[in-house]
Formats: C-alpha cells, structure tokens, sequence
C-alpha cells in the first residue's frame, strides 16, 4: 500500500470516529471538493473548493444525513489517485428518503507533497437528487 492509500485509509478511520479535523489536516489548502460533469442537485454533494469548503461539506453531511452504514470494501492504489469503493445506507434527515449504494466510487487525487487535492464522490445522482428534493430547498 502506497503512502497515499494509506492516508485515505486513515481518512475513514477519522470519518469513522468523527474526526473531521483530522480528515483536514490531510487536506490541501487549495482542494477541490466536487468536482465533475456537472452540478448535482444535493446539498452534500455540491462544488466546493479549499480546505473551509471540505468542512463545509462535513458540515452539511452531518446536518442533513444520518449514516446507517458505511462499508469503504475495496482501497485501489494508483499512485497519486487512490480509488474506493463503498457500500453505504444513508437516511435523509427530515425526511423519509433513504440512500441506497452499492458500491459509490471515491476518487482521491493527490499532489506531491501527499496531500488531498481533488476529491469527487461517483454516485447514483437520480437518488440522491431525488432524496435531496424532498428537502424543500
């Protein structure tokens, strides 16, 4: 396991125990969090860039979502981009609307210094644009 598989795998420990500022540390000042083809239409899930906006989005998550489980099963080591995939049951807050993924994709890019620099969740977006609709705005 590479240096940098080996610090997405202490990201989820953290995330496990609740320990964002931990996952920060291991951030890079100038992240981009959410980056992809398009906007996706859930608060959790939206653009954000550099290290307040990655804790903005541990802030929104544990605002809006209640996590029933979270199973990261398979780290993929690609040197400077580390790949995860997880198996998770998450419950809308407020809501009746319950995620359902089997195997979500986390892309974990990293700079040379061994730092988050891009992250990106691949996701079943009908569901969670669904769900997040229910919120109401």
């Amino acid at each position: 396991m590479t240096e940098n598989a080996a610090t997405v795998h202490g990201i989820y420990e953290a995330f496990g125990w609740g320990d964002v500022p931990a996952i920060l540390a291991r951030v890079a000042e100038d992240v981009v969090w959410e980056y992809g083809p398009r906007e996706i239409a859930a608060p959790w899930l939206a653009r954000r860039s550099g290290r307040d906006g990655a804790a903005a989005f541990f802030g929104v998550v544990a605002e809006r979502l209640e996590f029933r489980s979270f199973a990261p099963k398979r780290i993929l080591d690609g040197g400077d981009v580390v790949v995860v995939l997880v198996d998770l049951v998450v419950g809308v807050r407020g809501t009746d609307a319950v995620i359902e993924e089997n195997e979500e994709i986390h892309l974990w890019w990293f700079d040379a210094a061994g730092q988050v620099c891009k992250f990106r969740h691949v996701v079943d977006t009908a569901q969670h644009e669904a769900a997040a609709a229910l919120l109401g705005g």
